[in-house]
C-alpha cells in the first residue's frame, strides 16, 4: 500500500545507502533500527530489504528490533515504514501508535476502542501557515509555537511534513490572493493559547490564538496580521464527537440502505504530476467503444496547478467519464498507453517502476489519490488453512474508518494474491495493484468506502498454482509445462475464503451487504471459480488476464452448464492484454475474451459482463492496477 512518493524512495533506495542518511537518533532499542547502533537510517530499511532477499539475513532480534507494523514478522511493509519515517511522511510507527492492538481475530474488537481517547487526551495537533513572503525570507526552518494556559507551557517546533505539506490560496485585507507554507505540530491538549515565532530571525507572528479551536489552520501574514482558515487536512476529532454522531447518521442512513451503492458524479477532474518534465502536457480523451475523441491529437493543453513536494509540476483536466472513458497523457511525441479514466480515478504520474517503455515504446502511468496524504491501514492476521499451515489474510481499511461508528458501512473487496496488492516492493515486477490509491480516488470523487481484503498465494510458486487452480476434469493439454495445475485445489482456497476469511471480516469490521471478488492470472481463474460458487454472496467479479487456458471449452461447458444463470448473478468484468512483447499474456488471450460470449450461450446475461482488452498491456500488476479503477467502477454501477 505504498504510494507513488514511496516508489520512488523504493526505487532510489541504492542512492540513499550510498549516502547513508541517517535522521531521528535514539537510544539501543529504537524500533525499526536493525543494526542496533542508536540511530534509525536508511540502511535499516535496507538490511529488511536485504533480509527478504535472502541475500544477507538478519538475526532474529534484528528482525524484532525491524519489525515497526502490526504485522507478526518482518515484512516489505516495515521497510517501507521506515522509508515514510525518515522521509517525514510519518512521525510514530504503527507499533508506537497502536503497541497493544492485537493480531489475533478474538482480541482485535476489545481493545481499539481504549487507545484512541488516551492519545486524543494528552495532545492536540494544530495547523499553521506561514506565507510565502516570509519562507522567501526565513526559509522553512526555525519556527517554533509557544503555548501556555494548560499545567504547563512552552515551546514546540512547526514542523514541514511532506504529507502535509502543500501551497494553499488565501484572501488577505489587501484583496491579494497570497501562497503559504502549511506546518504541523503537537502541543499538549490542555492548552489554551499559542502564538507563532522564528527563533533565528527573531520575529513573532500574529496576533496570540486560540489553541482550543484545533481543528483551524492559522494562517499568518507577512506584517503580523492573521488570517483563519479551514484545513482539509485535519483528522482527529473533537472528543464529544463520538457522541454526535449517532444522533446525525440516522437521518442521513435511511436513504442509502447496506446493500445499496452510492452513485458518483459523472465529470470529474483528475490530475497529471509531470515527473517526465514534459513541455507541453496534453490530455488526449476519447471513448474505448466508439472511439469518438474530446479534441483532435495531441489533445487539450492541460492546466498548471502547482507544483508537488518533489518539484515535478501537477497538471489537471475535467471530463464527464460517461463519454470518454480513456486518456493518453502526452507532449506531443512522448506519450503513455492508453488509460482508462473512471470514476474511482484522481491522480496520475508516470510509473519509475519497471522497463519504462520498453513495452510498446510509450510509458506505463500509475495511479494515485490526489490529494489525500494519508494511505489508510493494513491489518495483517493469520489464520489456518487446511492444507495445514498459516496463512496471511491482509485486511486494508481506508482513511476515515472508525470501527465504533456502527452507522458507516463499507463494502468489502476480497481479493486473490495479497501479497501483491498493497506493497510493490514485495511484487515480482516490482509493480503493485495500487488497490488503496484507487479506492482513495473514488472516496474523493464522493463514492463509497471500500474495504479490501487479499489472501497470500500459497510460497512456493507450485503451491500457488495448486491453491488456485479448481478441479474442473482434466486441464488442457500442454498447460502443465507451466506449472502443476492437474487436481487443483481451488475449492479448497475457496470454501477458505468464503467459511473462515468472509466470516471473520464480517464479524470484526463495519461492512454492508456488498461483496465483490477478484484476481488475476491463476488468482483471476480462482476468482472467477469462487464466484460461479457462490453467486448469491457476491455482487461482482473481476476476473483480469485469467488463466481460463487451464481448461478447454468444453470443459467449461461441462461445468459452467450445471449453473442456474436465471437469477440476480453477479456483474463480471473480464480484461486480458495482448502485447506482442508478452508471450504468456497472448496466450491467455483467447479463451480471455472468450468466456463473456461461452457464458452468454448458456444463459448468463449480456448486460452483466464485459471484456476489455489492451493490445499495449502485458502480464504485470502494473497493467492490472491501471484497470482495476475501471473494474471497480463498472461491477459496482457507480
Amino acid at each position: 500500500m505504498t504510494k507513488r512518493i514511496l516508489s520512488i524512495l523504493i526505487a532510489a533506495v541504492l542512492i540513499f545507502t550510498t549516502a547513508a542518511v541517517s535522521a531521528t537518533a535514539g537510544a539501543p532499542g529504537t524500533p525499526g533500527d536493525t543494526d542496533g547502533d542508536g540511530e534509525l537510517t536508511i540502511l535499516d530499511a535496507t538490511a529488511i530489504q536485504r533480509h527478504l532477499a535472502a541475500i544477507e539475513p538478519l538475526s532474529d532480534a534484528a528482525q524484532k528490533r525491524g519489525m515497526v507494523t502490526d504485522g507478526e514478522e518482518l515484512t516489505i511493509l516495515d521497510a517501507t515504514a521506515i522509508q515514510r519515517k525518515l522521509a517525514g511522511i510519518i512521525r510514530l510507527f504503527p507499533v508506537e501508535e497502536q503497541s497493544a492492538e492485537p493480531t489475533e481475530p478474538a482480541d482485535e474488537p476489545t481493545q481499539a476502542p481504549t487507545e484512541k481517547p488516551t492519545t486524543a487526551k494528552t495532545t492536540k495537533t494544530i495547523y499553521v501557515g506561514v506565507i510565502s513572503y516570509l519562507v522567501s525570507e526565513l526559509g522553512t526552518d526555525n519556527y517554533y509555537v509557544h503555548y501556555w494556559g494548560g499545567k504547563t507551557a512552552g515551546d514546540a517546533q512547526l514542523h514541514q511534513e511532506m504529507g502535509k505539506f502543500e501551497y494553499k490560496y488565501v484572501g488577505y485585507w489587501t484583496g491579494q490572493n497570497q501562497m503559504f507554507v502549511m506546518f504541523v505540530t503537537e502541543i499538549p491538549a490542555d492548552s489554551t493559547g499559542f502564538k507563532v515565532y522564528h527563533q533565528t530571525g527573531n520575529r513573532w507572528f500574529g496576533e496570540d490564538a486560540d489553541a482550543d479551536a484545533y481543528n483551524k489552520a492559522f494562517v499568518f501574514n507577512y506584517d503580523g496580521d492573521k488570517a483563519v482558515y479551514e484545513y482539509v487536512y485535519i483528522e482527529e476529532p473533537p472528543t464529544e464527537e463520538p457522541t454526535e454522531a449517532p444522533t446525525e447518521a440516522p437521518t442521513e442512513e435511511p436513504d442509502q440502505p447496506a446493500d445499496e451503492v452510492t452513485k458518483v458524479k459523472d465529470t470529474i477532474t483528475i490530475y497529471f504530476s509531470n515527473n517526465k518534465g514534459w513541455s507541453p502536457v496534453n490530455a488526449y480523451f476519447y471513448n474505448n467503444a466508439t472511439g469518438a475523441a474530446k479534441t483532435d491529437w495531441p489533445g487539450a493543453a492541460m492546466k498548471y496547478v502547482k507544483t508537488n513536494n518533489e518539484g515535478e509540476k501537477v497538471y489537471s483536466a475535467t471530463v464527464d467519464v460517461t463519454k470518454y472513458d480513456r486518456v493518453i497523457f502526452n507532449n506531443g511525441s512522448d506519450q503513455t498507453t492508453d488509460t482508462p479514466v473512471t470514476k474511482a480515478s484522481s491522480g496520475y504520474f508516470i510509473d519509475p517502476i519497471g522497463k519504462g517503455k520498453d513495452y510498446s515504446g510509450k510509458y506505463i502511468a500509475g495511479v494515485y489519490p490526489y490529494g489525500q496524504d494519508e494511505e489508510g491501514k493494513v491489518t495483517t492476521v493469520k489464520m489456518d488453512y487446511p492444507d495445514g499451515y498459516k496463512k496471511k489474510v491482509y485486511i486494508w481499511t481506508p482513511v476515515g474508518y472508525d470501527a465504533a461508528d456502527k452507522t458507516k458501512k463499507y463494502h468489502v473487496l476480497y481479493m486473490c494474491d495479497g501479497q501483491n496488492l498493497f506493497g510493490q516492493a514485495s511484487t515480482l515486477s516490482g509493480y503493485e495493484w495500487e488497490c488503496d490509491e484507487s479506492v482513495l480516488s473514488l472516496m474523493k470523487n464522493g463514492g463509497d468506502g471500500v474495504i479490501v481484503v487479499g489472501v497470500e498465494a500459497g510460497d512456493p510458486s507450485s503451491r500457488r498454482d495448486h491453491e488456485l487452480t479448481p478441479n474442473l476434469g482434466d486441464t488442457a493439454p500442454g498447460v502443465n509445462t507451466y506449472g502443476n495445475y492437474s487436481n487443483g485445489g481451488g475449492k479448497v482456497f475457496s470454501d477458505f475464503m468464503v467459511d473462515t476469511v468472509m466470516p471473520y471480516v464480517e464479524a470484526n469490521y463495519n461492512v454492508s451487504g456488498v461483496r465483490g471478488i477478484a484476481g488475476s492470472s491463476s488468482g483471476g481463474i480462482e476468482a472467477f471459480y469462487i464466484g460461479m460458487e457462490h453467486m448469491d454472496k457476491f455482487r461482482f467479479i473481476g476476473a483480469l488476464s485469467p488463466a481460463f487456458i487451464l481448461y478447454t471449452k468444453a470443459t467449461w461447458n461441462s461445468y459452467l452448464g450445471t449453473k442456474d444463470f436465471t437469477g440476480d448473478v453477479p456483474n463480471i468484468y473480464f480484461f486480458c492484454g495482448n502485447s506482442s512483447q508478452d508471450p504468456l499474456e497472448q496466450q491467455l488471450y483467447p479463451n480471455a475474451v472468450a468466456m463473456q460470449g461461452w457464458l452468454k450461450a448458456l444463459g448468463y446475461p449480456a448486460a452483466k459482463m464485459i471484456t476489455v482488452t489492451d493490445n499495449d498491456a502485458v502480464h504485470n500488476e502494473g497493467f492490472w492496477a491501471l484497470y482495476f479503477p475501471e473494474m471497480l467502477s463498472w461491477c459496482m454501477e457507480l
